[in-house]
């Protein structure tokens, strides 16, 4: 079995840009000190933000649907979710480990302070969607 590929799930929306900036820069931080530490890194946050900004695309989770799990599908082995301020009211993220684990593969939360990760289940997350 080769390396471990790990797609870096990260909320996202909230209607402060300064918030979403933040987001952004502590997923983005992450994956680099992941990405030093030998993983190999996929951080959905880094690349489609840029995005947002240069297009007229929303930063919803809808809107991301398709690329993302396409990612989750064919190159991600595992999903870790970036344990920052929000992350079990996350739709997205939600979204996210649910479609992973149906996929069977392994679902992590991240310690953003000290990069400890554990299991992590569905039922933790706190969103209003069909479970």
């Amino acid at each position: 079995m080769g390396q471990s590929r790990i797609y870096l799930a990260c909320p996202y929306s909230n209607s402060s840009r300064v918030y979403r900036e933040y987001r952004v820069k502590t997923s983005t931080e992450a994956s680099a000190k992941l990405l030093k530490a030998g993983y190999l890194v996929f951080s959905p946050l880094t690349m489609t933000h840029p995005i947002c900004l240069c297009g007229d695309f929303e930063g919803c989770y809808e809107t991301w649907r398709e690329l993302d799990e396409s990612y989750i599908q064919f190159w991600a082995t595992e999903i870790w979710v970036l344990g920052i301020s929000g992350w079990q009211y996350s739709v997205g993220c939600f979204q996210e480990c649910k479609f992973g684990a149906s996929l069977g593969k392994p679902i992590m939360l991240l310690n953003p302070l000290d990069f400890s990760r554990r299991n992590l289940f569905l039922v933790e997350f706190q969103v209003e969607v069909d479970k």
